[in-house]
């Protein structure tokens, strides 16, 4: 999916399902390593596959 098309799927969600991911996201912050972005986007990622699957949208 491309960023656009990203962002326009969560400009149509619903607020609960927006708090959702963002706390999945906040989340996998809080475990990550300071200073290592590459650990945090793939923690992110997983933040968001964990939300897919558990919404039932994979």
């Amino acid at each position: 999916m491309a960023a656009t098309e990203f962002a326009a799927a969560v400009g149509q969600a619903s607020e609960t399902d927006k708090a959702t991911l963002a706390q999945f996201i906040v989340e996998a912050l809080a475990q990550r390593p300071q200073g290592d972005e590459a650990a945090t986007k793939r923690l992110v990622v997983a933040a968001m596959d964990r939300f897919a699957d558990e919404e039932g949208k994979v």
